[in-house]
């Protein structure tokens, strides 16, 4: 190799690490600055950049593309990975957001990795320089500059849950309006509050503020948020529309997820109860919220996990003291 061509590698060495410096940078603004927001990028956030960091590290790492197929994904996936374990030990990222973006990330990401190793591969074939680093920055932003000329829509969602208790109905009601000193090992195990540490409820209780009732909701130590109660049958149905009075539930969940900020509105809930036979009776509970995201569909399908395994977790409580007290 000729000193002009050593120094040429060592320039394109130079280069790929700050182009890969520039794009982490990119992927800090989307989820840390206001300048972007993770559910505005949509699926660029999702797929083009962790594909682009695949790419020039393993470009940085692997500049002649001497790996295997499978240690250039191990590299990439155990990098990702890492660095995923970190920001969550170290509190910068809760569970949910890791859990979310995690499924696109390490497959975009290897997929990104897997060109870079085909391009450096052609391009020792041909004895040719590669030229690829540019493009890793370049098509990212690109395409986030178009998708912020497109903002999205509000949407609204639902979800709910049911469950059939064995005891009657008027036994089951007054656990809808207050429902106190809830221990840890009751309700039922779940991904949401078992896996991604989401607190359990630990209190329910309803007062008269002025005259509106609220029930005052808490979730483990921290969490608190009002339910403005807007529809009261009694023994039949209890509606309400949620409101948030501080920053708890994402101080306590995940920093992304403003239960009524500018993305997320978690908007209303409602319990619809019906006496099924003696001492028989059916439960269901109602969350409304909406969302503002390129990628709504794939998080209303989070939505509608997080939100029912919550609802199944109260939903079971209440069948439990209801039952109990027979």
């Amino acid at each position: 190799m000729t000193d002009s061509r050593r120094k040429f590698g060592r320039a394109d060495h130079i280069l790929t690490a700050i182009l890969l410096t520039i794009l982490l940078g990119i992927a800090l603004l989307l989820f840390y600055s206001d300048l972007w927001g993770v559910s505005d990028a949509g699926f660029v956030a999702l797929l083009v950049v962790p594909a682009a960091l695949g790419g020039l590290t393993v470009q940085l790492g692997d500049p002649n593309g001497s790996k295997s197929m499978l240690g250039c994904i191990g590299f990439v996936t155990v990098g990702l990975g890492t660095i995923f374990l970190f920001t969550y030990l170290a509190k910068v990222e809760g569970l949910i957001c890791i859990a979310m973006i995690f499924p696109f990330w390490i497959p975009a990401a290897a997929v990104g990795a897997l060109i870079s190793r085909w391009n450096a591969r052609e391009a020792r074939k041909q004895g040719a320089t590669r030229l690829m680093s540019m493009g890793w920055v370049v098509v990212p932003l690109a395409l986030l500059a178009a998708e912020q000329r497109i903002p999205p829509e509000w949407n609204s969602w639902e979800v709910s849950r049911e469950i059939e208790i064995e005891a009657a109905a008027e036994t089951v009601w007054p656990l809808l309006i207050n429902i106190p000193a809830i221990s840890s090992d009751e309700g039922t195990f779940n991904l949401t509050q078992d896996i991604l540490m989401v607190p359990r409820p630990s209190e329910a209780k309803i007062q008269r503020e002025s005259a509106a009732l609220v029930r005052k909701a808490q979730w483990g130590k921290n969490i608190r948020f009002d339910e403005v109660i807007s529809d009261f049958q009694q023994g039949e149905a209890l509606g309400w529309n949620f409101r948030f009075p501080d920053d708890s539930v994402q101080k306590y969940t995940d920093k992304h997820i403003s239960p009524d900020g500018d993305k997320l509105k978690i908007i209303s809930g409602r319990y619809e109860l019906k006496q099924t036979g003696f001492n028989q009776s059916k439960l269901v509970l109602t969350t409304r919220y909406k969302m503002r995201s390129h990628m709504d569909f794939y998080l209303s399908l989070w939505g509608d996990l997080l939100l029912g395994d919550v609802q199944d977790n109260v939903l079971h409580i209440i069948k439990e003291r209801a039952e109990n007290s027979i």
